[in-house]
């Protein structure tokens, strides 16, 4: 994920990508031989749906000006600058290597800024990808939720030997979206639907209670665009605070602003 959005930083969706001999790996590849081109739009697909090292590879040293550590050291300053301190990469494929971790927090922050990036956002959408070519490519996704869980809209998976099998999830219901990151799981469809499901349950709107008189409801969102009914919440934990000009009502719960 965070190959793709650093390449988007620093070049176009038409750049040719050029495979080269550094662009051999194992084992979830492509198929890439020296020599190959594709698009920068067509090699994310290769990149994301089947989750090919190999793309990883050639993107970064295509992008990087024939230097894959330097694109490394792009995807690390984005990292620093999302203040993702339990993350550093050693390379653009996520492969294990020494110096090369994350968690799953941060990998649910390098989510939510990918799913912002309308391209690959529609990218982890698709469930099937071609490259006409010659020679032809057929990228399909790996991700086991897409087409199955209510709403699933993204993203992608992961596998290696230290990390077990991986999967950042993304789904929207009724206009919330929910991350979820699963980690070294034996069933990643399964781990990953259950999360979902907590999420939005988690996240279902709630009545709250009107502490005082005079609060029936409240307006929040952008101008007040929606009304929140203050009814059923415990008063000691709830706080209202209204500015002095009367614009604006504040609520807080356990000590979390919620409108």
């Amino acid at each position: 994920m965070m190959t793709a959005l650093v390449a988007l930083e620093h070049a176009s969706l038409t750049d040719v990508i050029t495979a080269t001999e550094r662009s051999r790996s194992e084992p979830s590849v492509i198929g890439l031989d020296p020599g190959d081109t594709l698009s920068l739009e067509d090699m994310l697909y290769g990149l994301l749906l089947p989750s090919g090292n190999d793309a990883a590879l050639a993107i970064a040293e295509s992008v990087g000006g024939g230097s894959i550590e330097r694109f490394v050291g792009w995807m690390n300053e984005r990292a620093a600058t999302m203040g993702l301190h339990n993350t550093h990469f050693a390379n653009p494929h996520g492969l294990d290597q020494e110096g090369h971790y994350t968690s799953a927090r941060d990998i649910a922050q390098v989510a939510r800024a990918f799913m912002a990036e309308p391209t690959l956002a529609r990218i982890v959408r698709t469930p099937r990808h071609e490259v006409p070519g010659p020679p032809l490519y057929v990228f399909r996704t790996s991700n086991p939720l897409l087409g199955v869980y209510p709403g699933a809209d993204g993203i992608k998976t992961g596998f290696t030997d230290d990390a077990g099998r991986c999967l950042a999830s993304s789904a929207v219901r009724d206009g919330r979206r929910v991350i979820t990151i699963v980690l070294n799981s034996p069933n990643i469809a399964t781990d990953g639907s259950t999360l979902l499901d907590t999420a939005f349950a988690l996240a279902a709107p709630r009545p709250v209670e009107l502490v005082r008189p005079g609060f029936a409801s409240v307006r929040v969102g952008a101008g007040g665009s929606r009304t929140v009914d203050l009814v059923g919440w415990e008063a000691p934990l709830l706080r209202a605070y209204t500015d002095g000009d009367l614009t604006r009502t504040a609520l807080t719960l356990a000590g979390h602003a919620i409108g």
